[in-house]
């Protein structure tokens, strides 16, 4: 996996998402967070704290095309 889950972040046993504020775009932003941040030693909360601002201002916003398969190669 590229980009692994942080269920000690967001205890979530689906996939990712994009586009809207559900329980995928979170465990995206929550691994994100994870990953970004993965060397600054940040408690779990500060890095929760980070993923909500990751998925508030990029992941839940509706830049892709909703109507279209959106495949990471």
């Amino acid at each position: 996996t590229l980009l692994p889950t942080r269920r000690d972040l967001f205890n979530y046993e689906g996939g990712y998402g994009w586009g809207y504020g559900g329980s995928g775009p979170q465990n995206l932003a929550h691994a994100i967070a994870g990953r970004i941040f993965l060397l600054e030693n940040l408690s779990d909360k500060e890095l929760q704290q980070r993923a909500r601002v990751i998925l508030d201002k990029v992941i839940s916003l509706p830049t892709l095309d909703t109507d279209s398969d959106h495949d990471v190669p």
